[in-house]
């Protein structure tokens, strides 16, 4: 994935820095993905800038566990941004 845009009349979909710009794929110096036996806290501290996860990961959390736990890997340790993308397999 080079590029992606999505035209919305909402607010972009993640925090802004302290300079209020948004993090962009063009920004990712390093990833990560994992797919199985994921735990989310590992992944909260991990460094990558972009991390790809299944939503399986998140098991049978209430919708706003879930939104907290996402909010929680959108953030790096050093308090940088990071993008979460999640997993979709459409040949299954």
């Amino acid at each position: 994935l080079l590029h992606a845009s999505v035209e919305t009349d909402g607010p972009p979909p993640r925090d802004p820095d302290a300079a209020g710009r948004w993090m962009s794929l063009s920004e990712v110096k390093s990833w990560g993905y994992q797919l199985h036996r994921t735990n989310l806290g590992e992944l909260a501290k991990s460094p990558f800038d972009l991390i790809v996860i299944d939503p399986s990961a998140f098991g049978r959390m209430s919708l706003a566990k879930r939104a907290e736990a996402i909010e929680k890997l959108k953030r790096k340790p050093d308090g940088g941004q990071r993008i979460v993308l999640s997993y979709l397999s459409i040949g299954e």
